[in-house]
């Protein structure tokens, strides 16, 4: 039986990243999400799955999220990593380790073809259910829950721009300035 790419190879080099670069701490624990949640969609578990299946998410828009949010954490090194564990634990799955090659090497050489835009609207769509997002010039748009923010891609960095209204009515000031307080500390 194989290792499992989730519990064998991504939980113990996250956490082993996790360990000795713990300013990632927070970056890490979206792509072990991310890659938790991808399991269940693309089958690659070795439990109840096929880790053949890894060809599929290595080569979809879920993975290029990954690579994005380790990208945008100037983080790649330890994707490279996984992807040389990768084709060390899966070496008798050909097609396995030819998309795991093709991904590193494409790594390696600095070709990361992910539309980094794209891929922030599907992330904002998947967290942000009932929002309504939308691609205007160089920024994302989000309307959700009586908000509108934008999120603008700036050089190797990420501005979020937020305009709030809102209206509401308190029976006393006490109440007024505890709501705008909770306001403030929310958003800080």
């Amino acid at each position: 039986m194989y290792r499992d790419f989730l519990r064998h190879i991504i939980n113990p080099k996250l956490s082993q990243y996790g360990r000795r670069k713990r300013y990632l701490i927070g970056v890490l624990d979206e792509v072990r999400k991310l890659i938790a949640s991808a399991e269940d969609r693309y089958g690659f578990s070795v439990y109840g799955g096929n880790p053949v299946n890894l060809v599929k998410y290595f080569n979809s828009s879920d993975f290029d999220l990954v690579v994005s949010v380790l990208k945008s954490a100037n983080a790649l090194d330890i994707l490279e990593d996984i992807l040389k564990e990768v084709i060390k634990t899966y070496s008798d799955l050909p097609e396995v380790v030819q998309a795991a090659s093709k991904k590193l090497h494409d790594i390696e050489r600095g070709i990361v073809s992910t539309s980094e835009v794209k891929i922030i609207v599907e992330n904002i769509e998947k967290k942000l259910a009932s929002s309504k997002v939308s691609i205007i010039d160089d920024r994302v748009e989000v309307e959700y829950d009586g908000f509108k923010a934008y999120l603008v891609l700036i050089e190797d960095r990420y501005r979020v721009l937020v305009n709030i209204s809102l209206d509401k009515v308190f029976d006393n000031y006490i109440d007024a300035i505890n709501y705008l307080e909770k306001i403030y500390k929310s958003i800080k």
